[in-house]
């Protein structure tokens, strides 16, 4: 009965205040023709922007035969099955090459025969690897691009679909299809005088109201300057969301935010009973939620896409969390609403400059930054956006209708209320949690909304596997034991080294046991004189080569952490113990480098955390710049390599640490984009992806020759270490190919996907080594106990723990004996491996301890 009567008390309410508003633009012309004028400049800005689109982005049109090649070359995992196209994969696409750079805001596909539904497709721009998905279905589809350089595009990619075994006939795809550009203009011109109606009306009825409300003619003056600024201000805030910004999304969380603060101004000046007062704190607390989660998605810059209204809920009640939790325990309505409002809109704001400054949205972890960011903010320059202009407004404005209430104290009723939804909510928070991705976290983010992607990532950060007995003292009692000795110091020079982590680096027939009509690493076969050589117990497959790198580059395994973990996004964010530092100590120069993009898991910033003194990228100036497919060559990686070796610091001993890219995934499934060197003998075993892979290994064989020849010249004593980072991602059915055709080197089927090849060889004497196994966090130990540097006390600790245990990962470990123990046995075991545990626990997030 009170919400009946509350309803009813509401809707009164707002037809007087629409009457009122009736008989105010009767009497008030100069509103009236100022909403009038407005209309009509928003059509007309709108025609000449039509017209500018038109010419901006020329119309192309693709038909099939152009599309799939001339011999169906572009099609990866699609059939051609009568007029249409069958994927054979749930990982289909099409690759097209454009004559000529072309800019492109909106893409046509008229697509038939689709039968399934909730179907999603995708479509990339390589160069950046910017991407738009869409909902598959029948009929034409416009996909729109709203990247804000407006840069060139040259190389596509479409993931027509995201599902094997569906038929889909493409008559053609348009690229800035002239019926999709006038659709586009023709949407946002409606958007435009829908949210001119809202701003114009929100401040006429402000206007009116302090007007009504006000003493004095200065108030009154105030009033009508805001009234006649409101359309100019809002064709401001238009023009820029045009130029600048995804217009959809901007201006559909601009009326969202209109609407509601229209809402909160009338409940919380509405008269109401006692019994009436639980029911609107409890509606002014969710209204606050909903537009902290509206500011908060418009300062983020990459606004949620409103595809998914359940993420949009659940956003909306964590932002009601705090509030609730506050009404709880100070029992103050009006400051449980503010307190909660002002504090998410601070981490808006501080969110909308980290995005600007590092292109990822703010996380909880990245709190443990703030030390680093103050002593670096002063290089940053910190402007007031138009959306922080904009969000200000809005919150000074939310925080002025809360505070004006006559609403102070909880009343008992009111405070179960709130304990209760907070318990909901937490419970809610606690057992869902989005399918979040550190790899592309901006479309994870627009996926699931900024404070819902916030809280699930600050869940997977806080997912510490602590080992049980964990204290400093126990952390202590280990490391004495292996205190760092200064009689194994060396006097003689420290040699040069070099270490390359090879992208997808896998010696398949060997670890697979299957033959090829040539050997596909003669080279490197054939190396026996100052050589060790054997595999690596990896604990990625496919992908996150990151994951092997922290490993080699730390000691750390990630045997000790949660699954889906990556430590270069999640955990390092000050100094950790490191092969480089090491390294540094002892006086080398110390440099990465990695031919493509710097911020690729974060590597601009987790290196110089890890000690080393420069990084060199695709983004520098490079003597090589050869491309096979589309990534930097291994020939010419080396090459670049040997040229930063010679402008070399000669004073100081030199170590390299290198990423190479050149078989990195993405193999071709028709015809082998390079030339098909090494083929198998079976014949079931000649996939296009598999010829590729195998004949790409070869000529990384042949560039390590190269790197070899020239350093055996060398007078320099020199170290190169090269080992794969995780095997290809090539489809399921090639595996299960290789595993019947082939006789597997390991009899434990589980870890065959985690083997990669490491070569370490010297240009001096060193006593050479065959089918050792081991895993990346042991072979920084192998490479300082050949170069006889120095062991730290983590390094000495990590030499006797390989002794006992020589290969570690995500699967499990390997005894001296040869045997091997599920991962399940790893975290319930004591001794040398609970104190790897304790070690690795302390440098990932006790720091102190090691300083």
């Amino acid at each position: 009965m009170i919400t009946v009567h509350l309803m009813k008390q509401i809707i009164s309410s707002w037809q007087q205040r629409l009457l009122d508003l009736k008989d105010r633009f009767i009497k008030y012309q100069t509103q009236k023709y100022i909403f009038l004028l407005s209309i009509i400049a928003v059509i007309v800005y709108f025609a000449v922007y039509l017209l500018y689109s038109f010419c901006q982005y020329p119309q192309l049109i693709l038909n099939q035969a152009s599309l799939y090649g001339e011999q169906s070359q572009n099609l990866k995992d699609f059939e051609i099955e009568g007029k249409g196209i069958r994927s054979t994969s749930s990982d289909p696409w099409i690759e097209y090459h454009l004559d000529q750079p072309v800019k492109i805001k909106v893409i046509e596909l008229d697509i038939s025969g689709v039968s399934e539904k909730e179907l999603k497709g995708e479509i990339f721009d390589t160069d950046t690897w910017n991407s738009v998905t869409y909902h598959v279905k029948n009929g034409k589809l416009h996909v729109f691009f709203h990247d804000r350089e407006n840069l060139e595009k040259e190389n596509l990619r479409f993931d027509l679909v995201e599902s094997s075994s569906t038929y889909l006939e493409v008559a053609q795809i348009t690229i800035n299809s002239r019926y999709g550009l006038f659709c586009r203009v023709l949407k946002y011109m409606l958007l435009s005088m829908i949210y001119l109606s809202i701003y114009e009306t929100v401040l006429f009825i402000l206007y009116d109201y302090i007007k009504n409300n006000s003493a004095g003619f200065k108030r009154k003056k105030v009033a009508s300057l805001i009234c006649i600024a409101a359309p100019f201000a809002f064709m401001t805030d238009l023009l820029y969301l045009i130029l600048f910004r995804s217009v959809r999304d901007s201006l559909m969380f601009r009326m969202y935010l209109l609407i509601l603060i229209s809402m909160l101004m009338l409940i919380v000046h509405m008269e109401n009973s006692r019994k009436e007062s639980i029911i609107l704190e409890f509606t002014g607390v969710f209204l606050s939620a909903c537009l902290s989660v509206g500011i908060a998605e418009i300062l983020s810059g990459i606004e949620y896409n409103f595809e998914n209204p359940g993420a949009l809920l659940l956003n909306i009640l964590l932002a009601m969390l705090p509030a609730l939790i506050l009404y709880c325990i100070i029992r103050n309505v009006k400051w449980a609403i503010t307190v909660s409002h002002v504090l998410i809109f601070i981490i808006a704001v501080i969110n909308h400059y980290f995005y600007q400054f590092r292109g990822n949205p703010l996380e909880l972890s990245d709190f443990l930054l703030v030390g680093t960011a103050l002593t670096v903010i002063g290089n940053y320059e910190f402007k007031i956006s138009q959306e922080l202009f904009f969000c200000l407004i809005f919150e000074f404005c939310v925080i002025y209708c809360v505070m004006s209430a006559d609403r102070k104290t909880v009343k008992r009723s009111g405070f179960l209320v709130s304990l209760s939804l907070s318990c909901l909510i937490l419970l809610m928070g606690t057992l869902y949690t989005p399918p979040v991705s550190y790899w592309n976290m901006v479309a994870t983010t627009q996926s699931y909304g900024y404070i819902s992607s916030f809280v699930a990532y600050a869940k997977h950060d806080m997912i510490h596997r602590k080992p049980a007995g964990y204290s400093r003292e126990n952390v202590f009692n280990v490391l004495e034991q292996y205190e760092f000795k200064q009689e194994n110091q060396m006097t003689e020079e420290y040699p040069n080294i070099i270490v390359i982590m090879n992208e997808s680096f896998a010696d398949l027939p060997e670890t697979y046991g299957f033959a090829t009509a040539e050997d596909g690493m003669p080279f490197i076969h054939s190396l026996t004189e100052n050589t060790i050589k054997g595999t690596v117990l990896t604990s990625v497959f496919g992908g996150s080569t990151a994951n092997t790198e922290y490993e080699f580059l730390t000691g750390n395994t990630m045997a000790f952490l949660s699954e889906g973990n990556v430590p270069y996004v999640q955990f390092v964010k000050s100094e950790q113990e490191s092969l480089v530092h090491d390294l540094n100590v002892l006086g080398y120069q110390t440099i990465a480098f990695h031919p493509c993009a710097a911020g690729n898991y974060n590597r601009n910033k987790v290196y110089p955390l890890l000690g080393f003194e420069k990084f060199i990228t695709e983004e520098d100036e490079l003597l090589h710049t050869e491309n096979l497919r589309t990534y930097m060559s291994d020939q010419t990686d080396f090459l670049n390599l040997i040229d930063i070796y010679e402008r070399r610091d000669r004073t100081r001993p030199f170590f390299l640490f290198n990423v190479t890219m050149q078989n990195h995934g993405g193999y071709s499934h028709y015809k082998s984009e390079v030339d098909v060197t090494v083929i198998p003998e079976s014949e079931k075993l000649r996939s296009a992806q598999l010829l590729e892979y195998l004949s790409l290994i070869r000529t990384t064989d042949s560039a390590f020759q190269t790197l070899v020849e020239y350093f055996e010249k060398e007078d320099a004593r020199t170290m190169i270490l090269m080992f794969g980072d995780h095997q290809p991602g090539l489809d399921t059915g090639i595996y299960d190919d290789m595993l019947q055709i082939g006789e597997p080197a390991l009899s434990e089927r589980s870890e065959l996907s985690y083997i990669t090849p490491f070569v370490l060889w010297t240009n001096y004497d060193l006593e050479s080594e065959d089918n050792i196994l081991t895993s990346p966090n042991y072979l920084r130990t192998m490479l300082l106990e050949q170069a006889k540097i120095p062991f730290s006390s983590y390094d000495r600790f990590l030499s006797a723990c390989q002794k006992k245990y020589p290969a570690i990962n995500c699967m499990g470990y390997y005894d001296a004996s040869g045997s091997f123990h599920p991962a399940e046995d790893l975290l319930e075991s004591y001794g040398m491996l609970w104190e790897y545990w304790l070690l690795q626990y302390a440098n990932m997030f006790d720091r102190s301890i090691w300083k």
